[in-house]
């Protein structure tokens, strides 16, 4: 699979100061191709890259997932408005670029505990009523659902997205079913459709009664495949 130029992964921001750590958010943008990398993030990638040689074409998969809901959702699931949880360093085809392409009314708020993640989206953001970014660790949901920055620029009560998408599989507590569950039970208050995205799963909850729907991607049916 051939990768998008490095050019199309990176932001406009640039980082500064070598830091310390690896991030997850730097090392997903060094095996995206982009430049808000260091030489300890890189040297981190080479490591996954021993035990995972397909690392680059699965961090571009994810991002292509995330391309292919977000215009689902937004062109036929009738959703405007999107939580990106774990949104990582901003690069081509963010989240609210993808839904505006459709709805260039759509609401986004990016959510990330990584402060380099939180500077640069803000200062890309400045500029944009129509996004919000917070800073908060996305596996303590109840404080992600009592942010009021969250609640005042999306309406729970109207259909929203959550998108958690490769960001799971970094959880390492053994309740992540109970996790998505306060996130999931947070969205079922919606009047209409609303939906849970991640990598690999889709819930949605349809209609007055909210029926669950959980199914894994490869065995989505057509009319609901991203």
């Amino acid at each position: 699979m051939d990768s998008p130029k490095a050019s199309e992964a990176s932001s406009a921001a640039p980082l500064s100061d070598q830091p310390a750590q690896a991030s997850i958010a730097r090392v997903y943008d060094a095996a995206l191709g982009g430049t808000d990398n260091f030489p300890i993030d890189r040297q981190v990638l080479e490591q996954v890259r021993k035990v995972a040689p397909e690392v680059n074409d699965l961090a571009w998969s994810n991002r292509r997932f995330l391309g292919r809901a977000v215009r689902f959702l937004t062109d036929q699931g009738g959703i405007h408005q999107f939580l990106d949880c774990g949104s990582g360093l901003p690069t081509a085809e963010n989240t609210h670029q993808i839904a505006r392409r459709i709805d260039p009314a759509a609401r986004v708020v990016y959510i990330d505990n990584d402060p380099a993640v939180v500077a640069q989206s803000e200062a890309l953001l400045a500029d944009d009523e129509l996004c919000r970014v917070v800073d908060a660790d996305i596996f303590q949901p109840a404080r992600v659902l009592g942010s009021k920055t969250i609640r005042s620029h999306l309406d729970f009560s109207r259909p929203l997205a959550l998108l958690q998408v490769g960001t799971l599989h970094h959880y390492v507590g053994d309740d992540g079913a109970e996790l998505m569950r306060q996130y999931i039970d947070a969205l079922g208050a919606a009047r209409d459709a609303s939906a849970v995205v991640d990598s690999s799963c889709c819930w949605a909850s349809t209609g007055r009664r909210g029926r669950a729907h959980t199914q894994r991607r490869r065995t989505l049916p057509s009319r609901r495949r991203f």
